[in-house]
């Protein structure tokens, strides 16, 4: 096995794939689960479109503001909170029983969450770790992207029908709050934090300069 192929970048790079997947699976998870939530409920489709369009207008306020706040707090911690934020702002809507509750788990939290989770984080983790195959990542890290709404639908509407949408929700909850302990363990913000320069720089600064290293866990 060559050198290339056992180097640290590829397990930050997965896990950064597995991230993405997870924070885009909640754009899915509230569209499945609008119509089960009115029916439990007898909220108005005005409650549960309106937290749904709240959580996609504050992701797109915060996308622009990630780049800046993983400079300034490091990609782990930023990354690693923003699933947790998500996971439990999901399992938390298992116990909503006003409109304003949905609305806050659901557009202020989970948007706020997935917005600091946007393309920017794959892009950031691309350039740092890879200056050969640079490319062929970032085209995995958008497909991760848009895999999650895809893979996330069936398995969301599946367990819906089934057991309930609090359950539905639930899940969705533990599988961001067990991607985020998988960041916290696995993922880092340089590979100068591991010892090592990314996959194919000449040396240890050949790639691109983000910054003075922050916010790095012990």
């Amino acid at each position: 096995m060559s050198t290339a192929s056992r180097h640290p970048a590829w397990g930050v790079a997965c896990v950064t794939a597995g991230a993405l997947l997870a924070a885009s699976a909640f754009l899915s998870t509230t569209g499945v689960l609008m119509e089960p939530i009115e029916h439990s409920t007898g909220w108005s489709r005005d409650v549960t479109s309106g937290a749904a369009s709240l959580n996609l207008v504050l992701y797109g306020i915060a996308a622009p503001f990630t780049a800046a706040l993983m400079q300034a707090w490091g990609v782990r911690r930023t990354v690693t909170w923003s699933l947790v934020i998500v996971g439990l702002a999901s399992a938390a809507v298992t116990l909503v029983g006003e409109p304003w509750q949905l609305w806050l788990l659901w557009g202020v939290f989970i948007g706020l969450g997935r917005g600091t989770m946007a393309l920017t984080f794959g892009t950031i983790i691309a350039n740092r770790w890879f200056v050969t195959h640079r490319g062929t990542v970032t085209g995995v890290f958008s497909a991760a992207t848009a895999a999650g709404q895809v893979l996330f639908v069936p398995v969301i509407a599946m367990i819906a029908a089934g057991p309930g949408w609090r359950t539905a929700s639930l899940v969705a909850g533990v599988c961001s709050l067990v991607m985020a302990v998988l960041c916290a363990l696995f993922l880092r913000d340089r590979p100068a934090d591991v010892g090592v320069g990314a996959i194919g720089a000449a040396s240890a600064q050949d790639v691109e300069d983000e910054g003075p290293a922050s916010g790095r866990w012990p």
